[in-house]
């Protein structure tokens, strides 16, 4: 629980929407965890997220 609170607060911070966010980042889990995929994780984080134009 602490975790997803310093996320959701981190997204507040980087005045990113919690819930745009949230919904975007579990969409695109099950991609990044296929073996071969060298998509780093540090991408879905707020402040990564909100720079590539989501």
């Amino acid at each position: 629980m602490a975790i997803i609170c310093s996320l959701l607060t981190s997204c507040k911070e980087q005045g990113v929407n919690p819930r745009e966010w949230l919904i975007d980042v579990i969409g695109k889990m099950p991609y990044y965890q296929k073996p071969g995929n060298d998509e780093n994780l540090k991408k879905l984080l707020p402040h990564y997220w909100k720079n590539e134009g989501n």
